[in-house]
């Protein structure tokens, strides 16, 4: 899994209790658990409180994975949902939603 550029391996390791195992496991699970479709319908319903509770989730799980870009903006989406500052959601979602899926199609087709 070094190939991916958007993990950072070293984070991930120590969240995983540098286990291997572990690691794939937690992929795995990123993967089966993703909120793809359910930030998606929470921002075409603009219904920002489940968009943040959405975007929380996410940090979290991309976090324990070590993609850190991903927690970050997922942390600055679940911000703006909670200060309701939609500019901010509305002006970075395209982006937001783009690397969310990246990542979830470049580790299901490693797994």
């Amino acid at each position: 899994m070094n190939r991916f550029d958007f993990i950072d391996k070293e984070l991930a390791m120590k969240n995983c209790m540098n286990s291997e195992e572990f690691f794939m496991e937690m992929l795995e699970s990123f993967v089966e658990d993703s909120k793809l479709i359910e930030i998606k319908e929470a921002y075409e319903k603009n219904d920002y409180k489940s968009f943040g509770v959405y975007a929380h989730a996410i940090k979290s799980q991309a976090r324990i994975i070590g993609a850190v870009k991903l927690s970050n903006d997922s942390f600055a989406m679940e911000q703006a949902a909670d200060n309701e500052d939609i500019d901010y959601i509305k002006n970075n979602y395209a982006n937001y939603i783009k690397q969310y899926d990246f990542i979830l199609s470049e580790i299901s087709a490693a797994l």
